[in-house]
């Protein structure tokens, strides 16, 4: 038995997730199809910087690309960036869930107020009375747990939000990481510069180490300021 007020986990994920300027791109154009200017006009400026970086490494970017849309559409990659930097579209879900059972409870209230008009529409007495403002106070309390439920619903909606951006943002630090190093590998291996470029990599996985880091903390960090503000 299902029940109807849980909403279905929607994936997202299309063909050209994680592919870094198309990726962007795509989503850019969605977002404007749907009228989502703010969205749209994000997107294309992050797929214009994104195209400054394929034009100066042309082999990394292909590489980094690459990486991300393996990050997104293989199996065991995906179950590690979803452990790692977690699932927006799951989140999602509950965010609806909770909506769903906002505008529920307000029909349950407007439901009791109508039910207990018309059942007592013919009594009159000091008892029906108190009874009918009994069930309009009850009515009202129900709403307000609907109230409740919508601003639940808003926060875990935008902790939603801020768990894609910062996925989308590990994942393409990542494959940023690994395009670069691969890049600088082959280069040191056709300009016989090893010892140079194996300094560089070093530099580059601390760098891009600590990037990756940061952005998880801001994440713990923004998801406890939403937990402590779903419980006041």
């Amino acid at each position: 038995m299902t029940n109807g007020l849980v909403a279905p986990v929607v994936d997202g994920t299309s063909w050209y997730t994680g592919t870094g300027v198309l990726d962007y791109a795509m989503t850019a154009k969605t977002a404007f199809e749907n009228g989502d200017v703010t969205e749209g006009i994000l997107n294309t400026g992050v797929a214009a910087l994104s195209a400054l970086g394929a034009i100066a490494d042309p082999l990394a970017y292909a590489i980094s690309a690459g990486v991300g849309w393996v990050l997104e559409h293989c199996g065991p990659f995906r179950e590690a960036l979803d452990k790692l930097a977690g699932q927006p579209y799951v989140i999602n879900s509950f965010a609806q869930t909770w909506q769903n059972v906002s505008r529920a409870l307000d029909a349950a209230a407007d439901r009791l107020v109508q039910v207990v008009a018309h059942d007592t529409a013919p009594w009159r007495s000091t008892a029906i009375d108190a009874y009918r403002m009994l069930a309009n106070g009850q009515a009202a309390l129900i709403r307000a747990t609907g109230v409740a439920a919508a601003g639940v619903g808003g926060a875990v909606s935008l902790a939603g939000v801020v768990v894609a951006t910062v996925r989308c943002t590990v994942r393409d630090l990542v494959a940023e990481a690994i395009g670069n190093i691969v890049s600088k590998a082959l280069q040191a291996v056709l300009v016989v510069t090893i010892p140079k470029v194996v300094g560089e990599i070093i530099a580059l996985v601390a760098k891009w180490s600590m990037r990756i880091a940061d952005w998880l903390r801001k994440l713990v960090r923004v998801m406890a300021r939403l937990a402590e503000l779903c419980r006041r």
